[in-house]
């Protein structure tokens, strides 16, 4: 007995000094327009150690099929945030941060839990979580407007116009559309989604759609607007009239750049 007695005097200093980030007060997130964005947080991240300093954090808010209990995380992963590790006895106060949400493919309800990883020994381990306990719906919305391959553009000879050609513009809306804008934009980067940067090179704009209705064989003529000289890549991109402003509804991209001098 005197034995076990010693050996758990020497481990109960050990044990405590052990740093660990632990989640203190509420936790809360919020998505931004479209979902596009989520910003999450929560009162308190303190270390455990009033000596010992934690390794690197991860907060990330999970999307799962149900409450989270321990174990692996699973589910879909909508967003995530580094932290520096923290010192002894010190903590991250009010934290939020806003980040890209990405959304699961699969539009139904979800259990959010966000979980604070720490970096340990060649990985991130779970060490504290909060499940949120109102399910939310989430998932990639349905396309409301498709462009239709195969597409081309092409520059008159004396630079003034560009054609744009595209094989239709259809929507799934069971309402008419807004006013319809198809423009063709030269970027430094692929165009893969969401807010568009570069130089537009033409537009014309098309009017709305009744329901049920598309475009066939579209061959539209625009003025052409010549970017800077350099290698870009061209896209064509379909827009509609909210009532504010003209939104990126679908596009077709280009596979390869083209110079301009």
């Amino acid at each position: 007995m005197k034995i076990l007695l010693f050996l758990c005097a020497l481990l109960t200093p050990v044990l405590t000094a052990l740093a660990a980030p632990d989640l203190v007060g509420g936790s809360r997130y919020s998505f931004g327009p479209n979902n596009a964005t989520v910003t999450f947080g929560c009162d308190y991240i303190k270390n455990t150690s009033s000596e010992n300093a934690t390794g690197t954090i991860v907060v990330k808010l999970w999307a799962r099929s149900a409450p989270y209990s321990g174990g692996d995380l699973g589910g879909h992963l909508l967003g995530s945030y580094k932290l520096e590790p923290l010192g002894g006895g010190m903590q991250y106060s009010k934290l939020s941060r806003t980040v890209k949400c990405t959304l699961p493919t699969t539009r139904k309800s979800y259990y959010l839990v966000m979980a604070v990883t720490e970096y340990r020994k060649g990985g991130y381990v779970v060490v504290d979580h909060a499940n949120f306990t109102t399910p939310v719906v989430l998932g990639v919305p349905p396309k409301q407007f498709t462009l239709t391959g195969p597409w081309r553009w092409q520059v008159s000879d004396d630079f003034a116009t560009v054609e744009m050609c595209v094989a239709k513009i259809s929507h799934t809306r069971t309402s008419y559309t807004g006013t319809l804008r198809l423009a063709l934009w030269a970027t430094k980067t692929p165009y893969t989604g969401g807010r568009i940067s570069g130089w537009e090179l033409g537009m014309v704009q098309k009017k709305a759609l009744d329901p049920g209705y598309s475009y066939s064989d579209v061959h539209n003529t625009a003025k052409f607007v010549e970017p800077p000289p350099g290698n870009y890549y061209v896209s064509l991109l379909l827009l509609e009239y909210d009532g504010g402003e003209y939104v990126i509804k679908a596009w077709l991209p280009g596979s390869k750049t083209t110079n301009f001098r």
